[in-house]
């Protein structure tokens, strides 16, 4: 394997605030573009084949509730001269690659298709520890941006440092503002539910504040050809996780075979308030 020296705990917070930010600074881009292959700019240890680019595997997204569309961003790649498939197609193409991997049957491309491609089957890694964090990175993406309507249930915040607790707190207290200032701060209205939920909100601080000062970078667990990275999230509708992720690598740790997602242990549960 390559260079595995240790990297500085700031490192990996770096990487992934640079990955966040370039994404949040090209949002529009990311809903209107067919390439896509910029989410890969600050990800400099992964390279994906030239003939290819990085795009996103469903219909355009104009905004409007009436399509509903509750879907996440599906990262596929496709070569370069190839037509983007039909809006139509997306979904239901989609759906038999998920049936193939469900029911263990060999996915293949049907005549006249577009078929959807991993994204890892044409990215390599340079086989550094870094390379396999951001490979990671790019495969959480779907759980950091992208999503329609109520995917956003979905929606995890990676914490890596001090200041991802921060932020989460003060995403946390506008939050509970906002629950006060619609009840205009009648206690009459906090009882059955409402109590369960302030109660949650008052753990989940105390349960953030308690992990600040512990380890937050990302530990990585190595074995022959997989590696198993753990930390700390932050779930909207779940709440403090600690999560486990198993990459299976190739024998040089260059390719991503699989990604495995484990379920998660919750720390302290929340669930964001949903008005309508």
């Amino acid at each position: 394997m390559a260079d595995m020296t240790c990297i500085a705990q700031r490192e990996y917070t770096i990487v992934k605030h640079q990955f966040c930010d370039n994404i949040n600074t090209k949002w529009e881009q990311l809903n209107t573009k067919d390439d896509i292959s910029f989410l890969m700019i600050p990800l400099t240890e992964l390279k994906i084949d030239e003939n290819y680019i990085l795009s996103d595997f469903r219909k355009t997204w104009n905004g409007g509730s009436a399509t509903k569309d509750v879907s996440a961003l599906r990262l596929y790649v496709r070569e370069k001269g190839q037509k983007r498939p039909n809006e139509s197609y997306f979904d239901i193409e989609y759906a038999r690659y998920l049936k193939c991997k469900k029911n263990n049957v060999v996915y293949q491309q049907e005549k006249d298709t577009t078929p959807y491609i991993w994204p890892f089957d044409k990215i390599c890694l340079s086989g550094s520890q870094m390379s396999v964090w951001q490979a990671y990175l790019l495969d959480c993406s779907k759980f950091m941006f992208g999503m329609r309507n109520e995917a956003n249930y979905d929606k995890e915040y990676l914490i890596t440092s001090s200041e991802d607790i921060d932020s989460l707190l003060a995403i946390i207290c506008n939050s509970w503002e906002s629950y006060n200032l619609r009840n205009k701060n009648d206690s009459t209205k906090i009882n059955g539910y409402r109590a369960k939920h302030v109660n949650d909100v008052l753990i989940l601080i105390d349960s953030l504040q308690n992990i600040k000062n512990k380890r937050l970078d990302p530990i990585f667990k190595f074995q022959d050809d997989s590696v198993t990275i753990e930390h700390y999230s932050f779930l909207e509708f779940h709440g403090l996780v600690r999560r486990k992720t198993t990459l299976l690598l190739s024998q040089n740790h260059r390719q991503i075979k699989e990604i495995k997602r484990k379920s998660y242990d919750i720390l302290a549960k929340y669930r964001h308030l949903v008005y309508f």
